[in-house]
């Protein structure tokens, strides 16, 4: 695509985002549908934000396509702009559709409804991460990078990535003696197969010879038999390489000539697309140099030629204010600094209700948005009143977002500066020298500022000197007591977070790194990117929703969940500070599912730190009193001070058993040891920080519910996948492998369906053992079959049903549908009760109590 095909592009997002700037904030007509035209029932406001949310997808998808592709900086700037606020308001109205979710507390929410009503792909759901989240910081990235294989050479001589060791389903445990006479019973077994062939070999050629033999004998075969075979075979051989000599050196003639196309050349579009995009990523990286050159020229000419009407302006502002406020008070400022606060609205004094619901908002913890005071006002409501209920069911406009008002300025920027803009002397795309003086130019009038300010201090003080040597000229002037300081406290001292603050207050955060990096608990992770989650949508999930259990959510749902709660967060500070924020979350699920590979791709999509706080990583290190509060304090210090940065708890259960970090005789090294520090130091995490805890856990229900809840943000649960997530995994994963299959031989439907309560683990191991180097070179051969896979498959891990039961009963109980099955049961048995008495006392001969 050319430059003008993406401007194109650029502007249509623009167009789509003001479109959607008027519905979040113009008001309805009366009888519209408008939201400050009338209250709407939890379904519409479901509905309402899901539309929006669909809308600001695609306009996501095209603001980044394009910042990735332009290459004009000043362009590229403003782009930016607009894709952060909106990766951010596609992160505030998710949590509006979890609010309004049909299913309560439910992060899962199902839109295949409302995709098939605007019929549309649900691949429109996919949230991709940006690209500039690693190229746009590649310079911090590489000292990063640079430090840790550094550290990593000089403490364990190789700078490669830390690889988890699994345990092999298919090792087999032999003794020395076993494996040996198993390796002497194959080997026998070999040599007798390789006997049996060459014996087979020679007979036939026995065979051959005779029957050769036979047929001299009796005057059936033609004379000179081998000497005809080979000069039939030269004749044929000699023609056929003359025709194509011949018509290729026709071809030739003809192409030089220009009577003949000349052949295409055999191009990987994806390849070639890749070379375009590296070749336009230059072509960025010039002009910005270029860009930023020009600024430190441009505030040269702007100081050279509009410095000094800009001091001369200041100058007779500051004077004439001079000559103001003695005609005003009749004496000259006491203070320069009173010229800034002149255009200051003096405080007004607040009447005592605003001061009494000020202390009410502060005693109740803030004030609550309309919607969530509707919700929980419906809760007061008495049992069996229609009419209450029908309320409860209303929920009212909490007003636009104030994102809403920052994308308002962009649109209308873009408008005035970019939309009617005539480029068609700039074809390489250079920056515009007018829009670079108008970003020097504050800069330059700041400068002048202070130099004017220094000045008319001084000038200001020699006014005053001569007025009052003139106007008290022979006169005593009293002077003015000294104000007595008040007898306050002391300034009280920053209180120390933690012991571990002191211990290593000293030492800079590189030195704390290579330590971290020493002990294994900095670590330099594989390469995983997101979409390596691979499975599909839940294309009925809207269906289940009133279930009695929770659905299982789906792949692409786990994805969605981690791009808009982790990685949108933890790649942008803007997005950060204005999204609501996670510190922490639990990603739980049999082995296998893909935790850990989640928790990778974080890291490795953001740039991030990967710590790793696993009890059997820090098993037997930092150990004494202090040890593990050091611990705590080394690796939060550098993640909120060198963000982003991804804190791992693989095994979290352990650390959050119940049990007290610390007791009477127990071992000081154990899994619990950390918990209590690292619950106070996640306090400190603020929308500043880009940290985020990842616990996981194959076995949460062994831990304590309640301090699982009260510390993860939010929890995932990561099933095994369903049976459209098996077909693509079987696909795609057998492919990867050099695996090529007929679907009449190999049916990967039947592996879909065989493979039920595999995880994505179990699957990928089984393909590997299957598709060796040996088994690829064989496939023309001997195709793949069905059950070459059955084997390998029932040796690896197997979500039983009983287990699959404790996760479901987990997931019920932290998130809150324990206590609403038991609310709802509750009801129903009320409800039941009260017609029975209705029902019993319309009887004739029922008794008044």
């Amino acid at each position: 695509m050319s430059h003008i095909a993406y401007d194109i592009q650029w502007q249509d997002a623009m167009a789509e985002l003001l479109e959607q700037v008027q519905v979040e904030q113009l008001p309805g007509e009366p009888g519209d549908r408008g939201p400050q035209a009338q209250s709407w029932t939890q379904y519409e406001w479901f509905q309402h934000y899901a539309c929006l949310y669909i809308k600001y997808l695609q306009i996501y998808r095209k603001l980044e396509e394009s910042y990735d592709q332009i290459v004009q900086p000043q362009k590229r700037r403003h782009i930016k702009q607009v894709l952060e606020s909106t990766m951010a308001r596609i992160c505030q109205i998710k949590s509006e559709l979890v609010f309004f979710n049909p299913r309560p507390k439910s992060d899962y929410v199902h839109l295949d409804d409302v995709l098939v009503d605007l019929k549309l792909n649900p691949d429109i759901l996919e949230i991709s991460v940006p690209k500039f989240f690693l190229e746009d910081n590649r310079d911090e990235l590489e000292r990063r990078t640079q430090l840790l294989n550094g550290c990593l050479l000089q403490f364990q001589g190789v700078d490669d990535p830390d690889v988890e060791s699994k345990e092999d389903p298919f090792a087999m445990d032999f003794s020395f003696d076993v494996a040996v006479r198993l390796i002497q019973k194959n080997e026998r077994g070999r040599q007798g197969r390789n006997r049996g062939l060459l014996v087979y070999s020679y007979r036939r050629m026995v065979m051959r010879r005779d029957e050769k033999a036979k047929r001299i004998a009796e005057g059936r075969a033609p004379p000179n038999e081998r000497e005809f075979a080979a000069t039939m075979i030269q004749k044929r051989w000699r023609g056929f390489t003359a025709k194509e000599i011949v018509n290729r050196l026709r071809n030739e003639e003809l192409i030089f000539l220009g009577m003949a196309a000349p052949p295409p050349k055999a191009v990987d579009p994806l390849k070639e697309a890749e070379n375009i995009r590296l070749l336009r990523k230059k072509y960025q990286q010039d002009n910005e140099k270029e860009y930023q050159q020009a600024l430190i020229d441009l505030k040269d000419v702007v100081r050279t030629e509009e410095g000094p009407d800009m001091r001369e302006r200041m100058l007779d502002d500051r004077r004439n204010w001079f000559i103001e406020y003695q005609e005003q008070t009749g004496s000259l400022p006491e203070e320069y600094d009173e010229y800034y606060k002149k255009d200051e609205k003096p405080p007004t004094a607040e009447t005592p209700v605003e001061e009494d619901s000020k202390k009410d908002a502060k005693k109740k913890g803030g004030a609550k948005t309309p919607a969530k005071a509707n919700a929980k006002a419906g809760k007061k409501g008495g049992k069996g009143k229609k009419d209450e209920a029908e309320e409860e069911d209303v929920m009212v406009w909490k007003g636009p977002s104030t994102l809403i008002t920052d994308i308002q300025q962009y649109t209308d920027v873009y408008s005035t500066v970019w939309e009617n803009r005539d480029e068609a002397d700039n074809f390489l795309q250079k920056h515009d020298v007018e829009l670079a003086k108008d970003v020097v130019r504050p800069s330059v009038d700041d400068e002048i500022r202070v130099t004017v300010d220094e000045m008319l201090k001084v000038e200001l003080e020699n006014i005053k000197a001569t007025f009052e040597e003139k106007g008290k000229k022979g006169k005593k002037k009293k002077g003015k007591k000294k104000a007595k300081k008040k007898k306050g406290k002391k300034d009280k001292k920053k209180k120390k977070c933690c012991a571990g603050e002191s211990l290593v207050a000293s030492r800079s955060t590189d030195d704390l790194t290579a330590e971290l990096v020493k002990e294994k608990v900095l670590k330099k992770v594989v390469p995983t990117r997101i979409r390596d989650f691979m499975g599909s949508f839940n294309f009925m999930g809207s269906l289940y929703q009133n279930a009695e259990f929770l659905p299982d959510p789906a792949m692409a749902q786990i994805r969605q969940l981690m791009v808009e709660y982790v990685i949108l967060p933890l790649g942008s500070a803007f997005v950060r500070k204005n999204a609501p924020i996670v510190n922490s979350m639990l990603l739980y699920g049999p082995k296998g599912t893909g935790k850990t590979l989640l928790a990778r791709a974080v890291a490795t999509e953001t740039g991030a730190h990967f710590f790793d706080l696993s009890p059997s990583n820090i098993e037997g290190k930092y150990g004494g009193k202090n040890g593990a509060t050091m611990l705590i304090h080394m690796i939060f210090r550098i993640a909120m001070e060198q963000g982003p940065a991804v804190i791992y708890i693989d095994d979290c259960e352990k650390v959050f058993s119940g049990a007290a970090g610390k007791k009477k005789g127990s071992d000081s090294a154990g899994a619990t040891r950390i918990k209590k520090d690292l619950i106070a130091h996640k306090k400190l995490l603020t929308d500043e920080h880009r940290v985020i805890i990842i616990g996981c856990s194959s076995s949460p229900f062994d831990g304590s519910m309640s301090e699982l809840r009260s510390f993860f943000d939010k929890s995932v649960f990561l099933p095994y996948p369903s049976y459209s997530s098996r077909l693509m995994l079987w696909n795609d994963i057998v492919s990867e492998c050099g695996g090529k299959f007929e679907e009449s031989k190999l049916s990967i439907s039947n592996l879909a369906h065989l493979s039920e309560g595999y995880t994505a683990g179990s699957i990928i191991q089984t393909v590997k053992q299957v598709l060796t180097t040996r088994r690829v070179e064989q496939l023309a051969k001997r195709p793949l079959t069905v059950s070459e896979f059955l084997n390998p498959l029932s040796r690896t891990a197997y979500t039983y049903q009983q287990d699959y039961i404790k996760f479901r009963d987990f997931t019920d109980d932290i998130t809150g549908e324990k206590e609403r099955k038991a609310k709802l049961k509750a009801e129903a048995e009320g409800e039941a009760e009260d017609k029975k008495n209705a029902k019993n006392s319309k009887k004739p001969g029922a008794k008044k109590k």
